[in-house]
C-alpha cells in the first residue's frame, strides 16, 4: 500500500482533519487566553494608579487638615495664619509663573509653526 492510498483511508483522513482543527482551535484559544491576560493586567494597572490617587488625595486632605486646624494658642494660631498666608502667597506666585511658562512655549511654538510656512512657501514658489 503506497502513502496516497494510506491518506486516502476513512480513518486517517478523519484523524489528519481532527488533528488540523485541534490545532487551530488551540491557537484560537491560546491568543484569546492572552489577549484576556492583557485586559486583566490593564484592569489591574488602572486599579493600582486609583489607590495611588486616592492614597495621594488622602495625604493632602491630611496635610489640609494640619492646615486649617486652628489650635487655641494664640501664638501658634498667628504662626499658622502666617503659614497660611505664605502658602497663598506661593500658590499665586506658583499659578502665575505656570501661566507665563504656558504662554512663551505657545509663542515659541507659534514661532516655529511660522518658519515651517515661510519654508514652505519658499519652496512651494521655488518649485513652481
Amino acid at each position: 500500500m503506497n502513502l496516497l492510498q494510506a491518506l486516502t483511508q476513512p480513518l486517517v483522513l478523519t484523524a489528519l482533519i481532527g488533528c488540523v482543527t485541534l490545532i487551530i482551535v488551540t491557537a484560537i484559544a491560546a491568543r484569546i487566553y492572552a489577549r484576556k491576560l492583557h485586559v486583566r493586567e490593564l484592569e489591574l494597572k488602572v486599579e493600582r494608579e486609583k489607590v495611588e490617587l486616592v492614597r495621594a488625595d488622602l495625604e493632602r486632605r491630611k496635610l489640609l487638615d494640619l492646615l486649617f486646624y486652628l489650635p487655641e494658642d494664640t501664638k501658634v494660631l498667628n504662626r499658622v495664619s502666617t503659614i497660611r498666608s505664605l502658602l497663598m502667597s506661593i500658590a499665586e506666585k506658583y499659578i502665575d509663573v505656570e501661566t507665563r511658562m504656558t504662554r512663551l512655549e505657545l509663542e515659541n511654538e507659534l514661532k516655529k509653526l511660522e518658519e515651517i510656512s515661510q519654508n514652505l512657501e519658499k519652496l512651494e514658489e521655488g518649485g513652481d
